[in-house]
């Protein structure tokens, strides 16, 4: 009979992969590592195992992904004119897992309620991660949205992705430029409230 054991071994695991696709500019990356211990042992007669067990452990995995996170940073819940461009543009940024800014990352925006329009569709994050275009209102009186995506290189969607911006709506006239007969109304209205409160005041009320 022959016995080995117990016997322990250590190793490093680890999982890199890559991915980018062509013409879109999508990419994405990973890279895990963890470590794995295996204890057991072996026992046999001559040439036939009789018994070999071991028991296995692997650590939490330490991961890195990028680009990770979608995360939006100004131009929401403007309110302006319809056919124009908001004063502030929309602007987003795409982080790393760790928290960091991913430059040279595709990020779309796109209008999805309101009919309105964006200046520019599509573009890579500058030097610090961000990425911004400009939104002109369009001219149905809802709530007008677009939405800003990261894409990874299978087609899926990074967290917080697509990023939602949101106008309350236009202002479809300004007050400037009332049309003559809402003019007229707003000042019969006030004629009509002068008078209730001269009739109704002491100097009409008739005594016996």
């Amino acid at each position: 009979m022959r016995v080995v054991g117990p016997y322990a071994s250590f190793g490093l695991r680890e999982l890199v992969q890559g991915s980018a696709t062509i013409p879109s500019n999508d990419w994405d990356f990973y890279a895990g590592a963890w470590l794995q211990t295996v204890v057991g042992a072996r026992a046999g007669i001559f040439s036939k195992s009789i018994v070999d067990k071991n028991v296995e452990w692997n650590t939490d995995t330490i991961s890195y992904q990028t680009p990770d996170k979608l995360q939006r940073i100004s131009g929401d819940n403007q309110t302006g004119t319809a056919g124009d461009f908001l004063s502030l543009p929309l602007k987003v940024r795409v982080l790393d897992s760790k928290g960091a800014s991913q430059t040279k990352v595709q990020v779309s925006f796109k209008v999805t309620a309101g009919g309105g329009s964006v200046e520019t569709a599509s573009m890579l994050t500058d030097q610090d991660g961000y990425a911004q275009t400009r939104w002109k209102l369009g001219s149905q009186n809802v709530i007008q949205t677009v939405e800003a995506t990261v894409k990874k290189a299978d087609g899926s969607l990074i967290k917080d992705a697509p990023n939602s911006l949101f106008s309350p709506g236009p202002i479809l006239y300004a007050e400037t430029d009332a049309s003559p007969l809402a003019e007229l109304l707003h000042i019969f209205e006030k004629l009509i409230l002068t008078l209730q409160n001269l009739f109704l005041s002491d100097t009409f009320l008739i005594r016996a």
